[in-house]
């Protein structure tokens, strides 16, 4: 009983005292809540202890399977509220800016961390590609903070806002192979034939049944549930607050349906919510109500209040923090730069090449890759597993901490002033002040 009015006493006191100065903190000084909700945690964590309540959180908040679960949960309603968002038309017209960030792009980014972890930790080739494969995919959670509010609405061009909002919904889904393929040869270390016979249950186990069965699942279960929310309104079946939940209650089926049948159910919660959305007109009443944005800020306050809490003082040593460093300098910008130079990204200046380089935090996907590595690795490997959690839990607070506190220097590196006789506007690539005002006037009007 004591635990439980604790964590609603921590949780309740953040919100609140938070969100009294959340417009300053987040609009004025440009700090990303999940560092701010990060630190609290580590400063819960000390009182706990200190008012002999540490059991809290080395017993109940670190279990692993606990914190497996809450960040799946986390992740799930977040790629919804991401596909939701992104209008229907944007896909047609930068496909090939998608696809560049999909494949080549996560591809150059699991490599060098790959190659990082390796030679810095220390850690063997299939180990270093679980904990590379961990930290590939841009985290949907800590993106969203980036790309929405007043910086993103004033400095960040709406393509771009939506490119980023795509590749980070998408990628967490489509970079489990990259995470399965070194599992699968871990498992088959001893086995004959083991790499060929990894590689074969690579392919079928996670492309044709992980991957295709999930984009079946999301396509088929997110059609349908457009088509009978429609045929629900026209025959004014349905009540405002069911309406307004209906995609986060989206969200929670298709991740237990293919959660139970043991497919990619990130993949395929962010497939649902694309082909829910289609229709721009039905979902635009859900988009204005801000339901699942308020959703979302309880759950995102929550998990980083506890994954600072949780988090092992033995990750503060220079192994640790070098490697998370390197990647967060270098995992990203190389791909995105090649590919600018190649082509590929076309519409893109060096300004906003710099921008979509430098923003592709690591966080929660992350976590919970992690932890799906040592559940499905079992016993037998749970000390290497163990050892990749720690770096991961490494790389994530750094990339927390850098991508959640740098945005005024990002601001000041990307803003350019123009005048226009005695009006100066801010001007970031092609979009003008004006052209975004005209595309969330109601935010502005907040703001």
């Amino acid at each position: 009983m004591e635990n439980f009015a604790a964590c609603c006493s921590l949780l309740g006191g953040f919100i609140l005292s938070f969100g009294v100065f959340s417009l300053l903190i987040k609009e004025k000084l440009y700090i990303a809540e999940s560092a701010v909700a990060t630190i609290y945690g580590m400063i819960c964590k000390v009182g706990l202890k200190y008012f002999g309540m540490g059991e809290l959180v080395e017993s109940h908040l670190s279990n692993s399977t606990f914190i497996f679960h809450f960040a799946h949960m986390v992740m799930s309603l977040q790629l919804v509220a991401v596909a939701v968002t992104v209008p229907k038309t944007f896909f047609r017209k930068n496909w090939l800016s998608i696809a560049t960030l999909l494949l080549p792009v996560m591809a150059i980014m699991f490599g060098i961390s790959t190659l990082i972890v390796k030679y810095v930790c220390g850690f063997g080739w299939p180990v270093a590609m679980i904990a590379g494969a961990c930290v590939t995919p841009t985290d949907p959670i800590l993106a969203s903070a980036v790309l929405k509010g007043r910086f993103a609405n004033k400095y960040i061009p709406s393509r771009l806002r939506h490119l980023l909002a795509i590749e980070s919904g998408s990628n967490d889904g489509l970079g489990f192979p990259l995470l399965t393929l070194p599992i699968f040869l871990m498992k088959h270390t001893d086995k004959p034939g083991g790499v060929l016979s990894a590689f074969k249950d690579w392919f079928y186990c996670t492309w044709l049944f992980e991957i295709l069965v999930a984009v079946v699942i999301g396509v088929l279960i997110g059609l349908f549930a457009r088509a009978l929310l429609k045929y629900s309104l026209k025959q004014h079946w349905i009540d405002k607050e069911s309406f307004l939940v209906y995609a986060l209650a989206l969200a929670v089926l298709v991740t237990g349906v293919t959660a139970l049948i043991g497919s990619d159910d990130l993949l395929a919660v962010f497939v649902a919510g694309l082909a829910f959305a289609w229709d721009d007109d039905m979902v635009q009443d859900i988009k204005d109500s801000h339901i699942m944005e308020v959703v979302d800020l309880i759950f995102n306050h929550a998990f980083f209040i506890i994954f600072g809490a949780i988090l092992p003082m033995e990750i503060f040593n220079l192994k640790h923090m070098s490697a998370a460093f390197l990647i967060i300098l270098f995992r990203r910008l190389p791909g995105v730069y090649l590919m600018r130079m190649l082509g590929l990204l076309p519409g893109l200046g060096l300004k906003e090449t710099f921008f979509a380089g430098w923003f592709g935090p690591i966080g929660v996907a992350a976590i919970f890759f992690g932890y799906h590595a040592q559940h499905v690795l079992g016993e037998r490997f749970h000390a290497v597993t163990n050892d990749i959690i720690k770096c991961v839990y490494a790389i994530v607070f750094l990339s927390i901490i850098i991508h959640g506190t740098t945005a005024p220097v990002i601001h000041l590196h990307l803003r350019r002033r123009q005048k226009k006789g005695k009006k100066e506007i801010d001007v970031y690539g092609s979009d003008t002040e004006a052209e975004r005002d005209l595309e969330t006037p109601h935010l502005q009007q907040i703001v």
